[in-house]
């Protein structure tokens, strides 16, 4: 049984059990993307798969390639937002969702000024665009993919961050 069976019935279980090697792929796709810039451009020189197309796409074999250019751009802007977006973690005002987003913490809920809310409103973007990079990349789905970097974040979080439990659930990393 992998991580990603849904136990609600026999049908779900049948369409949601991802391959092990689709799965260590993910994994190592998501870790890269904790390492920063340096972790990413390693991941991203791997071998690249091509994405299947219907008949109806252009003509065009399409492969992850493609994203590799925008995927340094994401990089690059996520870099510049890491020291604004550590110092509100560290002050408890935002957190990690189980979804793998940025979010405030229940206490500072409807408490963000403008700028901070344009911060995660950004990273949470660009953290949705890698995500279906992803996605495409291990041929999963975005859920999937959110789901697994939800847990590495939660895993791998410092003391003191809060983090937002498979129930929705808020606690502070100890």
């Amino acid at each position: 049984m992998t991580i990603f069976e849904n136990h609600h019935s026999e049908h779900s279980k049948r369409n949601h059990i991802i391959p092990m090697k689709t799965q260590i792929l993910l994994f190592t796709m998501t870790a890269a993307l904790l390492a920063g810039p340096a972790g990413l451009t390693v991941a991203w020189s791997a071998p690249l798969p091509v994405i299947q197309q219907d008949e109806d796409d252009s003509d065009e074999d399409k492969t992850i390639d493609q994203y590799t250019p925008r995927v340094n751009v994401l990089k690059q802007k996520m870099l510049k937002r890491l020291k604004a977006i550590d110092q509100l973690k560290y002050q408890g005002i935002i957190g990690e969702n189980n979804k793998g987003y940025l979010e405030p913490t229940p206490r500072f809920k409807d408490q963000l000024d403008e700028k901070q809310d344009e911060l995660i409103k950004e990273e949470n973007k660009d953290r949705k665009e890698i995500y279906t990079i992803l996605a495409k990349r291990t041929e999963t789905t975005l859920l999937q993919v959110q789901a697994v970097r939800a847990k590495i974040i939660r895993e791998k979080s410092k003391k003191g961050i809060w983090l937002q439990d498979t129930k929705n659930r808020w606690y502070q990393k100890r």
